[in-house]
């Protein structure tokens, strides 16, 4: 058996704190701290369902002066919305801010962490990798659903409207100081956003074992990861959502979030960040439409690494997948693509990043991307 990759580097910079009730101490942690005045990142939807919080706003006896900035529940993180808030704390003596939400809402907030510095055009960011700041908003991150784990990357998604490519804003300073993971707001995620995070939780632990930059310790994780999501998958398929459910549900996110900060993701991702301004689906519904033809390439062209038989249990990593997309309720996603009115090499021009940690390219050469576009839009 080949060994694995023994090259290890891990720094996960950020705080972090695991705990059923967590957001009803948020102001203890501001003031643990000794923060003065933090810009709160939220929608309008997300501060209505959240009734812990709104207690907590409603008191005015806190050390730390807490601003709600309300986003609307349609918000996109964008270089148009950056600009609004980076005009909203500008010359105000915001020392820090908290993001509560998905993935693009916390991706949202670590980008607003580092626009208080004067040096930062919102213009320039998308694609950017930044590894020092002069100034920096103590930066405290509460994932409200669980499977982006972008409470504890070095990454943020945004979107370049003027430019029209979606892309990430990268680097040490993009992490979160404080991430606080409260299980329970699993219990209020609507039953579609339950099924899609939870599909992009696996998408972390399942491309981090397929990766060039695959190595032991985050093989670990990663088939730890798979292993509870084998059994949360049952639960949620005999509706039994119970307290273990949510806590496992945000256990799996944080474990895909470590993946995905010291592995990084392959083309899926890549596919998912390119098509995602051209189509109406989520992320996680999105990376399930990928998913089957790039597993379905993988063995093709024998470049995947097996899992455990304790994980797979017999399957094909083909049959593997398209089961968990079934369980899931996730088999029609790929209609989407099918509908889409673009051609294979457009959607090649659109793919970007670090294209070169699918182990496809490393075998294939970038030619793969457009035969894998061909793919998805046949009828």
């Amino acid at each position: 058996m080949e060994e694995k990759n023994i090259d290890i580097n891990l720094n996960i910079p950020t705080k972090i704190i695991i705990k059923n009730g967590a957001i009803e101490h948020i102001t203890s942690y501001l003031e643990q701290y000794e923060l003065k005045k933090t810009l709160l990142l939220i929608t309008k939807g997300m501060l209505k369902r959240t009734t812990k919080l709104q207690i907590l706003l409603s008191k005015k006896n806190h050390i730390t002066k807490i601003i709600p900035y309300i986003l609307s529940s349609n918000f996109k993180a964008s270089i148009s919305e950056l600009k609004k808030v980076k005009n909203f704390i500008h010359n105000d003596n915001f020392d820090s801010i908290i993001s509560i939400g998905g993935g693009n809402i916390l991706d949202f907030g670590k980008v607003v962490a580092i626009c208080i510095d004067k040096n930062i055009e919102p213009n320039f960011l998308v694609g950017k990798t930044i590894e020092k700041v002069e100034k920096k908003l103590f930066h405290i991150s509460i994932p409200t659903t669980f499977g982006t784990g972008s409470e504890i990357t070095k990454g943020a998604i945004i979107y370049d409207e003027y430019n029209g490519i979606k892309d990430g804003v990268r680097g040490t300073v993009m992490f979160p100081d404080l991430a606080i993971i409260d299980p329970k707001f699993g219990k209020t995620l609507p039953d579609n956003i339950l099924r899609e995070t939870i599909f992009d939780s696996f998408s972390h632990a399942f491309e981090s074992i397929q990766s060039v930059n695959n190595n032991r310790f985050i093989d670990l994780i990663g088939h730890k990861s798979l292993s509870i999501l084998n059994l949360t998958l049952d639960k949620y398929y005999e509706k039994k959502l119970d307290d273990s459910f949510y806590d496992n549900i945000a256990y799996i996110a944080f474990l895909g979030g470590i993946c995905v900060c010291h592995n990084s993701t392959c083309l899926p991702h890549r596919f998912e960040q390119a098509l995602s301004p051209i189509y109406s689906l989520s992320h996680g519904a999105g990376l399930s439409a990928l998913y089957p033809e790039w597993v379905r390439q993988l063995e093709h062209h024998n470049v995947y690494k097996a899992l455990p038989e304790n994980i797979i249990k017999g399957k094909s990593l083909y049959k593997y997948t398209t089961d968990i997309i079934k369980k899931l309720k996730l088999t029609n996603t790929s209609n989407s693509l099918k509908s889409l009115n673009i051609s294979p090499k457009m959607i090649a021009k659109r793919i970007t990043g670090k294209i070169e940690n699918d182990p496809l390219i490393k075998k294939e050469g970038s030619h793969i991307i457009e035969i894998l576009s061909q793919e998805y839009l046949r009828k």
